[in-house]
């Protein structure tokens, strides 16, 4: 692992999702978006008509020299071109505008019910944690230190400086600032203290120590013909021969991903329940766990020694992973469910795990459901379902089950039924 991915390694996430469920396009355009003959890309060893968003081998589609790619091709290499080069708010550029009026509005709403002594008591937090990154660099990377991640430890301590000069800047930045918050355009935070962030954990090397992520930010992205006139891209990270097919359509004069543009309202309805602060009774419980944090931090700002440090660390540590995973779950629609499934499915699992959803749910005749998929979990939002914990209690290949009622979130490991 390089130091340039201690430092961006959120970065390669952002992108990833903007491929995998998101989407990317150019500034808007006044090019045709007629049809142009698409060569046929015959699949190998795979199914002659594969689901959408399966992942199958395919041979690239030639493009003649003289046809220009379709605006789709050219909007996602354009993103990851900027993404490469830190223009973050021209990559932001891939929502369409009325997306990004949705984010700007969820954001500004969720600052405005925020109580102000909740703020006081998230900056105050917030700064006795960047201190203790400060002041206790030394017993904090001898802590995490062990024979067998050397090497990652000594990646980590060359950037800590620029991690903490960063956490530092965005402590002082409008984010920091409710009354700014609440008045937040993102495109213009991005363009001006997202960039400068990024720049500074690029770090001084500038492009060279940027390599790595160079090229994964340079998949292969071609246009594959489809019989039925859909535009679906074969998007495949370099270095691999199994492409991910992904259908766009075009919205606001952007070119998006139909997976994005269909699940936006459930997207933007789900960020606004999870971003909200809750009435006063929320928020004040918020600041009591809040105090117990900075009194954690000021324990660990006492400690002389390793074991002295590791005492306070290692609960704390464990207790806000805990309710980090909590706050990661995506909340379900108002009607429905969000389950996220750990464990590596294989596709037989996946379609027989969904046959058994669309049965437990209120009515199998109309159970609506989103999947997404990586190598270590499955996210599903599913519905009609009226009791979330009712679902929880049923579900035969759940084990370490968590759920939240009222974030109608359910949280559990795959175990073979």
């Amino acid at each position: 692992m390089s130091k340039a991915f201690v430092r961006l390694g959120w970065v390669v996430t952002a992108v990833g999702f903007l491929i995998g469920c998101g989407g990317t396009s150019p500034p808007p355009s006044t090019e045709s978006t007629s049809r142009r003959p698409v060569a046929e890309a015959p699949i190998r060893g795979g199914s002659a008509n594969p689901r959408r968003g399966a992942m199958v081998e395919r041979v690239p589609v030639p493009t003649p020299s003289d046809v220009e790619p379709h605006p789709a091709v050219t909007a996602v290499q354009s993103t990851l071109a900027a993404v490469r080069d830190g223009r973050l708010a021209e990559a932001y550029d891939f929502l369409p505008p009325g997306f990004q009026s949705d984010v700007d509005q969820i954001i500004q709403e969720a600052a405005a019910q925020v109580e102000p002594e909740l703020w006081q008591a998230v900056a105050r937090t917030a700064h006795k944690g960047l201190q203790v990154l400060q002041e206790k660099k030394p017993l904090i990377l001898e802590s995490l230190n062990q024979p067998e991640r050397e090497a990652s430890i000594e990646q980590l301590a060359a950037a800590w400086d620029d991690l903490v000069a960063s956490l530092a800047e965005l402590e002082t930045s409008e984010l920091a600032d409710l009354e700014q918050l609440r008045r937040l355009n993102s495109r213009q935070w991005l363009a001006t203290t997202g960039s400068s962030l990024f720049q500074r954990l690029r770090g001084p090397e500038g492009a060279e120590s940027l390599n790595p992520l160079a090229a994964m930010l340079e998949p292969s992205v071609t246009e594959a013909a489809s019989p039925d006139g859909r535009l679906m891209l074969a998007i495949a990270p370099p270095g691999h021969e199994e492409n991910d097919l992904v259908e766009f359509v075009q919205i606001e004069n952007r070119w998006i991903p139909r997976s994005l543009a269909e699940g936006w309202p459930v997207t933007r309805e789900a960020w606004r329940r999870r971003l909200s602060p809750g009435d006063r009774e929320s928020q004040q419980r918020v600041i009591a766990a809040l105090t117990e944090i900075e009194a954690s931090f000021d324990q660990l700002l006492a400690a002389t020694t390793v074991e002295e440090f590791q005492t306070v660390a290692v609960p704390l540590v464990v207790k806000s992973l805990q309710a980090f995973n909590r706050w990661q779950q995506p909340a379900g629609p108002p009607d429905g469910v969000s389950l996220t499934i750990r464990g590596n499915l294989s596709d037989d699992q996946q379609t027989r795990l969904l046959a058994d959803l669309e049965q437990l749910s209120d009515d199998a005749a109309r159970c609506v459901y989103t999947a997404t998929s990586s190598s270590d979990r499955m996210v599903i939002s599913l519905r009609p379902v009226s009791d979330v914990e009712k679902l929880a209690a049923r579900l035969p290949f759940a084990s370490d089950v968590q759920v939240d009622p009222v974030g109608r979130s359910i949280s559990l490991t795959f175990r073979q039924p």
